[in-house]
């Protein structure tokens, strides 16, 4: 039982490190300075585990290969805003109340994260998203993200389109529509997706405006 929860630990660790995008030896001295800023001990602060800018002991604590002093597990539950229980295998979410919000609202982890620190430090981009996420632009919101998540597949689909059969555009004549099967090339495909992306932005800033927004 205890090798199971020593081997979620070590995964924990590593996801952790690399969610907020930090390299081993950042880490490092992150943790190392919230440690050292705690102990009045000249003595007790760590200097001999600073070998190779700290890549051996992140690495190490990632790969299980030493033990996760309690120092350095309440280091990485306050540097990272983690609990340590998550720390610990304990608990699947990143703090105990974000269970609650993503049974309900299917959010995972790194979104209500980064929810959370945005409301912590730009407060004014929380209240475009509430405006957002009303009612009358709320349909119109959800509309561009599936526009801005279809432009990121843009290159794909374009060399799909290059298969018999495959038909994405049609062409147009003065009595509308009608199915004939086109070569797209790339560039066509992202012509097409902005426009689609700037006729929707362009529709949520009229409802804002008409809502006495900016």
């Amino acid at each position: 039982m205890n090798r199971i929860k020593d081997d979620e630990m070590k995964i924990r660790l590593k996801k952790l490190r690399k969610m907020f995008g930090y390299t081993q030896p950042v880490l490092f001295s992150k943790l190392k300075k919230y440690i050292n800023d705690r102990v009045e001990d000249t003595n007790d602060k760590i200097y001999l585990d600073d070998k190779e800018g700290g890549k051996s002991t992140i690495s190490q604590l990632e790969n299980g290969n030493r033990n996760l002093e309690d120092y350095y597990a309440l280091a990485y539950a306050e540097v990272l805003d983690v609990s340590l229980d998550y720390i610990y295998g304990r608990i699947k979410n990143l703090k105990p109340e974000y269970k609650g919000i993503n049974e309900q609202l299917g959010l995972n982890d790194n979104a209500i994260k980064k929810l959370e620190e945005l409301n912590k430090n730009d407060k004014n981009t929380i209240e475009i998203l509430n405006k957002l996420l009303s009612p009358s632009l709320a349909p119109l919101f959800i509309e561009l993200l599936d526009a801005l998540f279809e432009h990121s597949f843009v290159d794909i689909k374009a060399r799909v389109s290059q298969h018999p059969g495959n038909t994405f555009l049609t062409e147009q004549n003065n009595k509308g529509y009608y199915k004939k099967p086109i070569m797209l090339k790339s560039k066509d495909l992202e012509y097409q997706s902005l426009f689609t992306i700037s006729e929707i932005s362009k529709n949520i800033a009229n409802e804002l405006k008409k809502n006495g927004g900016k």
